[in-house]
């Protein structure tokens, strides 16, 4: 993107905000890129902003994926004491709110 234009650095890297909500889901919450570098107004800076928007919802998805699937191993592991088996992580929730 900087290849582009070099202000668009100053958007890099992105930010993503985790934190847990009052019923115990985790949320992801970040700056779509494309809200972030769409101040530029140019279309190739654009292009890639559009990509990295896919990109990190498919990286928050496929971590939330696998966050439920840890959970789910640890109740049905042999030898789980019951407070081992109930100390769940929180379902997790992608979050986009754009800028």
């Amino acid at each position: 993107m900087t290849r582009h234009r070099l202000a668009a650095g100053l958007y890099a890297p992105l930010r993503v905000f985790l934190y847990e909500d009052e019923k115990g889901n985790a949320v992801f919450e970040y700056d779509q890129p494309s809200s972030l570098f769409g101040q530029f107004d140019d279309e190739q800076v654009s292009v890639v902003a559009r990509g990295l928007d896919a990109a990190l919802e498919h990286a928050l998805r496929q971590a939330a994926e696998w966050a439920d699937l840890l959970t789910l191993g640890m109740k049905s592991l042999p030898g789980t004491s019951p407070e081992q088996a109930n100390t769940d992580l929180p379902a997790f929730t992608a979050g986009s709110f754009p800028a």
